[in-house]
C-alpha cells in the first residue's frame, strides 16, 4: 500500500516538499557516523527549510549508540547528547 500510494502521489511524500510548506521550529540532529543516512543530508533539509536548527553530534551512529538488547541502566553519551539538545530545543519560546 505504502508503494502505491508514493507512486500515486510522490511529492506528498518528499521530505523537502513537507519542508517547504512548514512554518514551525525544526530542529535536526545527526551523528557524523551514521552508517545509514549521511550526514550530507542535513544540507538537503537546510536547503529546502533555512531557518531549520541543526546539531551534529560528533562519532554517533544512527542509533546514537544504543543497540538491542538494552543491557544497561544508563543512556550512551550520545544518546545523552541526543536527549539534552532536545530538551534544550523543546524549553525555547
Amino acid at each position: 500500500q505504502m508503494v502505491e500510494d508514493f507512486e500515486r502521489d510522490p511529492e506528498r511524500f518528499r521530505i523537502t516538499d513537507q519542508l517547504k510548506k512548514l512554518s514551525i521550529p525544526f530542529l535536526a540532529i545527526h551523528g557524523t557516523d551514521d552508517e545509514t543516512v549521511p550526514v550530507e543530508a542535513l544540507l538537503l533539509l537546510k536547503s529546502a527549510y533555512p531557518s531549520i536548527q541543526m546539531h551534529r553530534i560528533e562519532g554517533a551512529n544512527h542509533t546514537f549508540g544504543g543497540k538491542h538488547p538494552w543491557t544497561t541502566s544508563e543512556l550512551p553519551i550520545f544518546s545523552q547528547e541526543l536527549v539534552s539538545t532536545m530538551v534544550e530545543f523543546l524549553k525555547q519560546p
